[in-house]
């Protein structure tokens, strides 16, 4: 379990898979007071989780690179796994690893020798860790709000400006159809755009949809969705 392992969160964010919206889940998150934010449907792309997959991703393809049989690819995650944990993150300026426990990880037995050498009369204190700690976190916020920054203005005005809308704006809604051999239907013949109105902005870029009767439309959706009727 997470939350016991490393605490509760202050906002969760997922995509709208049914899990996450079972009773049993959404209780879970209002005993731990978690504010839970649900993407637009079908754009993971604000999904910090999709960021790490696609590292993941790459970093399995160089372990098997040039590897004729993919059998054992799983074989090579806890190594891909370490390797990501102590890894300095451009944005925050420290590794995953320190940025949880306070120090680096020790991945080899021999360094503790090392590490005595350098600080051999050094005792545990934990107000003073408490406070390095509380230093750690400030630094790491400031370091995120900076890049944050540098990279927000160049996304913003490649992407969320051409897609603006407002509260009763009439919009078609790109349509995602899955194939149901069952029903004989191909998704490819299915049509591509559906009429619906705009009910609510929420954020910057994302919107509440209506039909035309104002029945609301399941979920959210990104402005890249949707076209100007």
């Amino acid at each position: 379990m997470v939350f016991t392992l490393f605490g509760a969160p202050s906002t969760l964010i997922s995509d709208n898979a049914q899990v996450f919206k079972s009773n049993q889940f959404l209780k879970l998150l209002g005993k731990y007071k978690v504010t839970h934010w649900l993407l637009p449907v079908y754009h993971p792309a604000p999904n910090p989780t999709e960021r790490v997959n696609r590292v993941i991703v790459t970093a399995i393809r160089c372990a098997l690179n040039k590897q004729l049989s993919h059998k054992n690819w799983d074989d090579s995650i806890p190594n891909i796994a370490m390797a990501i944990r102590t890894s300095v993150h451009e944005s925050t300026g420290f590794s995953p690893y320190f940025i949880n426990f306070g120090r680096h990880m020790v991945s080899n037995g021999s360094e503790y020798d090392h590490l005595r050498k350098l600080a051999p009369d050094v005792e545990y204190d934990p107000t003073r860790m408490s406070e390095d700690m509380k230093k750690l976190y400030e630094v790491v916020r400031m370091n995120l709000h900076r890049a944050y920054e540098r990279y927000s203005r160049p996304y913003n005005l490649r992407s969320n400006t051409r897609h603006q809308f407002n509260q009763g704006d009439i919009v078609y809604r790109k349509n995602t159809h899955l194939s149901d051999k069952a029903k004989d239907y191909v998704g490819k013949f299915g049509n591509k755009f559906s009429k619906a109105r705009v009910k609510e902005r929420i954020g910057t870029n994302t919107y509440v949809l209506e039909d035309l009767l104002g029945h609301r439309i399941p979920g959210t959706y990104h402005g890249s969705f949707l076209q100007k009727a």
